[in-house]
């Protein structure tokens, strides 16, 4: 995998460890920070807004923001901060999507299956995650989870040439997020990242397996579908060259999520609190 290629022998050795611990992601997970740290995924940092117009974003990107909250009823704390990003709403153009207007949408755009592979989902994280990525994969824009405080300037998260923006966390467990994502439609890595949730969804169903929604249609599977197309023996493949990430203490400089959030305690809306058999 690395012939021919100026990698360093930490980063050969990452690889090797992805694709022999593939299915396990914790076995895998630091051969990201190595990629990171070999200059094989591009890191940025935020810029100062001031030197941007307004409405900033990429060209190709669709300038709108996108957010879910699963029923109608939406808390006071988390419509507050909702709230935030509705005040862009003359830059940025903003939707608020349920449980109700995600169906029908998936129904649109993905037919009947993919639908019925929502319904199914037991847990409300994993049916975001799968609608987020059949909104980002069909008409792109950008997508920030409902729960998220905007402190600064949205814009100044976007480069001025990019196909996909995306956080990633180096910690303990580095891993590619998804509670802000900034896309083009149809990008290659959100393209990759649906088949991987379909995969485990369709492919874990009925095995009384306990999966979060992190692994079965979340960050787990951006994070895969990054390693996945880096390792690519093609190099259209793993060409990533148009996606561009934030350090995530970077990111939290300009949007972070406060704490004491009263859905937080919910284990039916927090996936952190609840794993399920699937």
């Amino acid at each position: 995998m690395c012939r021919g290629r100026r990698r360093s022998g930490g980063f050969c050795l990452g690889l090797a460890a992805y694709l022999g611990h593939r299915r396990f992601a914790h076995a895998w997970l630091p051969a990201l920070a190595l990629a990171f740290a070999a200059g094989k995924l591009r890191q940025i940092k935020p810029v100062d807004p001031d030197t941007l117009p307004a409405a900033h974003i990429p060209s190709g990107i669709p300038r709108r923001i996108m957010q879910y909250w699963d029923s109608e009823l939406v808390p006071h704390d988390v419509w507050a901060l909702i709230n935030g990003w509705l005040k862009l709403n003359d830059e940025y153009p903003h939707q608020l999507f349920n449980d109700v207007s995600a169906r029908v949408f998936i129904q649109d755009h993905f037919g009947p299956e993919i639908r019925t592979y929502y319904d199914l989902l037991p847990f409300v994280a994993s049916k975001s995650d799968l609608f987020r990525l059949c909104w980002l994969l069909h008409v792109g824009g950008i997508y920030v989870d409902a729960d998220e405080e905007l402190l600064g300037k949205v814009r100044s998260l976007f480069p001025n040439e990019a196909g996909l923006i995306l956080t990633w966390t180096n910690a303990s467990t580095p891993c590619v997020n998804n509670n802000f994502v900034v896309s083009r439609p149809h990008h290659p890595v959100i393209a990759k990242a649906f088949d991987l949730a379909m995969s485990h969804i369709i492919g874990t169903r009925g095995k009384k397996l306990k999966l979060s929604a992190w692994l079965l249609t979340g960050p787990g599977a951006y994070s895969m579908a990054v390693m996945d197309m880096l390792c690519s023996p093609d190099p259209a493949v793993s060409d990533l060259s148009d996606v561009v990430f934030h350090a995530e203490r970077d990111y939290l400089k300009v949007v972070c999520c406060p704490g004491g959030l009263e859905y937080k305690n919910d284990p039916t809306k927090n996936w952190r609190l609840n794993e399920f058999d699937w």
